[in-house]
């Protein structure tokens, strides 16, 4: 029987540690539960050793870029309903550089204990397999999947120091003007459909990277930078403000979350630009299989409660938990999309 002063202990890190800690009461089982994870649930009530004693110490969970973003938004969201359902602290910490590389390897390199978890995305556990030529880590042998959580589309936005107010316009401008359009990518998503951008519409775009995202919306306002790929809720408020334009959504269909806004590809005249990022729980390579379902239950409960879904939504986020076995293929399948993306972008690996 698990002691009664364990959740006020961690009611009390929480308010010590401010917005780092996160905690939560334990979450009924919805009715919405991903019915796979539904049987997991039912077929084994109680965890098994060793995650009957798990957790007894605060969880750490890497985010491998830096704070602000849908990404980093979601995990402490996450994290807040999860250290509550494990009635133990649960802090986040933001490990950017290297394109997720420093992160990643931390995390890889850390003990298998469930104390040490990764929010892995496309760009982390995915497309760097093709994007360098050394990568320090490997994204299949050396973490362990526990939980997808989320899709997010990615909106295609510009400075308004430049004249064109949509796609079409954008093309006709940097034809004109070849060379003079820059793009800004703070992550291989906004670096690929960047590429893919000059490819299909015959332009030019010159590539800046920048390590952030949000410093990159910063030099947009002002003009230093043309266009940039990126997710739709730290670039929306700017738009909203007209201190940046939104031209397209790079989605196949216009987006539920955006519906006034069209795609890229109606913008080009042509069907086929998509490119929707995902984010997903990991642990290092050797965690106990008892702890990795500990966990995946746990986040399958609370990425499919109507009210996280909501918040999620918020963050235009499309909510979308998995089993372990289930990210595990798809972490197969996207190193595979990646790879043949960026050879058909010409993008040689660094």
């Amino acid at each position: 029987m698990k002691h009664p002063g364990r959740r006020w202990f961690a009611l009390l890190f929480a308010a010590l540690l401010g917005p780092c800690a996160v905690i939560q009461v334990q979450a009924q089982l919805p009715t919405q539960l991903p019915t796979q994870l539904q049987a997991q649930l039912q077929a084994q009530t109680q965890p098994q050793s060793p995650s009957q004693a798990y957790p007894s110490r605060t969880i750490r969970i890497v985010f491998p870029f830096a704070a602000g973003g849908a990404g980093d938004s979601s995990i402490r969201l996450i994290a807040r309903h999860l250290a509550l359902a494990l009635e133990q602290a649960v802090i986040v910490e933001n490990k950017p550089g290297a394109n997720g590389v420093i992160g990643m390897l931390e995390v890889a390199r850390a003990a298998p204990d469930g104390y040490t978890l990764v929010y892995g995305s496309t760009t982390s556990m995915a497309a760097n397999v093709s994007l360098m030529k050394k990568l320090p880590y490997d994204p299949v042998k050396d973490f362990v999947p526990i939980s997808r959580i989320g899709l997010l589309p990615f909106m295609l936005v510009s400075t308004t120091t430049l004249p064109f107010t949509n796609v079409k316009e954008l093309v006709q401008y940097a034809k004109a003007h070849p060379g003079k359009v820059s793009f800004a990518n703070h992550s291989a998503p906004g670096h690929v459909a960047g590429v893919m951008l000059a490819q299909m519409a015959g332009i030019d775009l010159l590539r800046v990277p920048y390590k952030a995202g949000t410093t990159a919306l910063t030099e947009m306002v002002g003009g230093d930078v043309s266009i940039m790929f990126i997710d739709i809720a730290p670039a929306l408020p700017l738009v909203k403000a007209g201190r940046i334009r939104a031209l397209g959504m790079a989605t196949a269909q216009r987006s539920p979350l955006l519906p006034e806004l069209p795609t890229v590809g109606e913008g080009l005249g042509m069907p086929g630009f998509e490119l929707v990022p995902w984010t997903g729980v990991a642990a290092p390579a050797g965690t106990p299989a008892a702890i990795v379902q500990r966990l995946n239950i746990e986040l399958g409960r609370i990425v499919s409660r109507p009210d996280v879904r909501e918040e999620l939504a918020r963050m235009f986020i499309d909510a979308a938990p998995s089993t372990p076995e289930q990210m595990a293929e798809w972490i197969k399948a996207d190193i595979d999309k990646w790879g043949r993306l960026i050879k058909a972008a010409g993008i040689e690996a660094q």
